[in-house]
C-alpha cells in the first residue's frame, strides 16, 4: 500500500528507510522491526532539485572532524569515505524521530545532511527538504529524491535565508557562529532539532577528540537564547548501539 506518513505520528524503531525507483518515479519506504513497527511507502513523481542557496560547504561532524572549506581536505576526506562505505543512508536520528510528534509544517533544512537519513524521514513526512553538506559525493546521491534539495554548501561563508524554515536539523555537527543564524532562520513557531557530543564523550570513553568540537556542559541549553526550550537532555546514551556523551535540544521560535 501506498501512504502518506500522518504527520505528528511517532513511527517505532529501528527501522530503515530505502529508496527504490521504479516507472512511477521513487519511493521513499520505511521499514519497521518487530511487533509494534508499522511500515509505509510515500511515493512521489521525481522532482527536480531547485536552486536554494549557492552554498559551499564545511562540516564539524561528531567524530572530531576539522572545520575546513569545501576546497580543503575536509571534503576530499569525506569524498573518500563515502566512496569507500558507499551512500546508503542509514536510519534517522532517534532524537528526530523521537520528537516527531512536534514537526508541522512545510520547509525543512538538514544541516551535515550526509547520505540523507534525516532528509528521507522529514521527506516521508511531507515536508520539503533543503540538505545542505560538504561531500559531493553524498550531495550527489541524495541529488533527484524527491522532496529533497540537496547542495553542496560552505556555511561559513554564506548566510542561510532568514524566517524561512519550520524545521531545521542539526544532528552531529558542531559551529557555534551558526547557532544565531539558524534561530535566525526559522519561520515562526518553527523548531531546531540538535544533537551533537559533549566533552564528556571523550572524558567518559576515554577517547581522543578535539576538544573545540565538543560541546561543553550545559551549553546546547544556552545556544538558543530567543527560543523556548520544548525539550533538552544531556548524558550518556545509546545511539546506534553504540554509546554516547550527547546534549540534545528542542527550541522553538515564538509565534
Amino acid at each position: 500500500m501506498t501512504e502518506q506518513a500522518p504527520r505528528g505520528t511517532q513511527l517505532p524503531g529501528p527501522y530503515e528507510i530505502q529508496r527504490v525507483a521504479d516507472e512511477h518515479g521513487i519511493t521513499l519506504r520505511m521499514r519497521g522491526h518487530g511487533s509494534s513497527a508499522r511500515n509505509a511507502d510515500v511515493r512521489r513523481a521525481p522532482v527536480a532539485p531547485r536552486p536554494l542557496l549557492s552554498l559551499r560547504s564545511r562540516r564539524c561532524q561528531a567524530n572530531c572532524q576539522t572545520h575546513a572549506s569545501v576546497d580543503g581536505p575536509a571534503r576530499e576526506t569525506w569524498n573518500a569515505r563515502y566512496r569507500e562505505r558507499g551512500t546508503e543512508p542509514g536510519p534517522p536520528s532517534e532524537w528526530l524521530v523521537s520528537n516527531a510528534a512536534l514537526l508541522e509544517g512545510t520547509r525543512a533544512l538538514d544541516l551535515a545532511c550526509g547520505t540523507g537519513r534525516n532528509s528521507l524521514f522529514l521527506a516521508a513526512r511531507g515536508f520539503t527538504v533543503n540538505a545542505l553538506d560538504i561531500s559531493e559525493v553524498a550531495v550527489q546521491a541524495l541529488r533527484g529524491t524527491p522532496g529533497v534539495h540537496a547542495h553542496v554548501a560552505d556555511l561559513e561563508r554564506e548566510p542561510l535565508p532568514r524566517d524561512a524554515y519550520d524545521v531545521i536539523v542539526l544532528i552531529n555537527y558542531l559551529q557555534r557562529d551558526l547557532f544565531a543564524p539558524v534561530a535566525a532562520a526559522l519561520a515562526p513557531r518553527g523548531i531546531v532539532i540538535a544533537e551533537t557530543v559533549t566533552r564528556a564523550h571523550a572524558d567518559e570513553l576515554r577517547r581522543a577528540f578535539d576538544r573545540r568540537f565538543l560541546l561543553e556542559p550545559g551549553e546546547l541549553r544556552r545556544a538558543f537564547p530567543g527560543l523556548a526550550v520544548r525539550r533538552c537532555e544531556e548524558g550518556l546514551v545509546q545511539r546506534a548501539g553504540r554509546p554516547r556523551a550527547v546534549a540534545s535540544i528542542v527550541a522553538q521560535r515564538p509565534s
